[in-house]
């Protein structure tokens, strides 16, 4: 979770920042939360399913985060248009932040 906080503070900052020495920076920092989501991700479906069900269950993952990519650029494209692209990268660092802190409330609940 710590990767997708990272991910979106980045984001936020994406849409501030001009400077193109500055926007590199960040995308670093986005492709590092990335890595520090997936890989945790990656372990904990290793630990939790059965070895023989492992690649249909990973294939199945990855096929539709590919399918959410080309959904993802249109409703992106469709919404740059009605929406100022700085606002849009600004809402969606915004979102992922509100996700991610509903996921930790709800971890917490979900443990007491």
């Amino acid at each position: 979770m710590y990767g997708l906080i990272l991910m979106g503070s980045a984001t936020m900052f994406l849409s501030i920042f001009r400077a193109l020495p500055l926007m590199i920076i960040i995308s670093f920092f986005i492709g590092f939360g990335n890595a520090l989501t997936n890989i945790p991700l990656s372990i904990f479906l290793q630990q939790t399913v059965p070895n023989d069900k492992l690649d249909i269950v990973s294939s199945f993952i990855y096929t539709m985060a590919s399918l959410g990519a080309p959904v993802s650029l249109s409703l992106g494209r469709f919404l740059s248009d009605k929406i100022a692209p700085q606002i849009l990268i600004t809402a969606t660092g915004f979102l992922v932040l509100f996700l991610v802190i509903c996921g930790f409330i709800f971890l917490k609940t979900e443990k007491s």
